[in-house]
């Protein structure tokens, strides 16, 4: 009994003599095997053969000679190559032709230049310079005044304002008062020593006190309860001579009658409404 001998599992040719290739241990022409298992050409659109070298990038395919620099059209497939736009550009191209140029010294960035970016400008590290120095900067702080970059150490020297209360750099935010600058945690109460950064204050000789030191030691006392009268919240005040009163303790001494629009007579160091004052001149 005679055998036809091997077949190709996709279309039953004989394989007898013939080149085939096994996929998942079947064998197939070569015909079947690149319909089946070839990619298409991502420029031509034709199946890269069996006999073509197929070069990836990003799950697209591509015939070695097809894939291309898109300026000069040399073969990519063994070369540095950059993607802009969606193509494919040769190192060379893309020095020549798209590189970005440094801001400083205007030459291009060539391709693997480590770049130092700042206010949508890009400079060669060695080109990203104190103003002050002249020293490269790198990835290390810096510090933009005056329209230049400077290094930490330049800026805290001969930049910086100097904080009044310690004397040291103010590096990044402060807080100014009368033209003095301070550190946030050193603009304090000086009755207190209570930071005043982020608090609401008032001052006294210059001095910036907190509102409860500034009421406690500035503020007149109320004649008759002897408590300050700060005037916070809308209150008001009832002054006589050097005297002063809340309103709520301007009453009279004897029926307790708010005096506050009305007329009152002060007796024996206190107030009275004039009906309680002429009994006690009466009597």
């Amino acid at each position: 009994m005679s055998s036809r001998g091997p077949q190709c599992f996709g279309c039953e040719v004989s394989l007898a003599g013939k080149q085939y290739l096994l996929q998942d241990s079947n064998k197939y022409c070569v015909n079947c095997f690149e319909s089946y298992y070839c990619n298409p050409c991502n420029t031509c659109g034709k199946v890269i053969g069996t006999d073509c070298r197929d070069v990836t990038y990003k799950d697209q395919h591509y015939h070695e000679l097809c894939f291309t620099c898109s300026v000069c059209d040399n073969p990519l497939a063994d070369t540095s190559f950059t993607n802009r736009d969606g193509k494919f550009v040769c190192v060379s191209c893309y020095d020549d032709k798209f590189a970005p140029k440094c801001h400083e010294c205007g030459k291009k960035f060539k391709a693997g230049t480590r770049r130092m970016e700042y206010g949508g400008l890009q400079y060669h590290e060695a080109c990203f310079r104190c103003a002050t120095c002249g020293r490269s900067i790198g990835t290390k702080s810096f510090v933009k005044r005056d329209g230049g970059v400077h290094c930490e150490n330049c800026f805290e020297s001969n930049i910086a304002s100097k904080c009044v209360k310690c004397s040291k750099p103010i590096k990044t935010s402060g807080v100014t008062y009368r033209d003095d600058a301070y550190h946030g945690k050193c603009f304090i109460c000086a009755g207190c020593d209570v930071c005043l950064a982020n608090e609401k204050f008032t001052s006294h000789d210059d001095q910036p006190f907190c509102l409860k030191c500034h009421v406690d030691k500035f503020s007149k006392k109320c004649y008759k309860c002897q408590k300050p009268i700060t005037g916070l919240g809308g209150g008001k005040m009832i002054s006589f001579e050097d005297l002063g009163w809340h309103v709520d303790c301007f009453t009279c001494r004897t029926c307790s009658t708010a005096l506050e629009g009305q007329g009152f007579v002060m007796l024996e160091d206190d107030t009275f409404c004039a009906g309680c004052a002429d009994a006690i001149e009466v009597n």
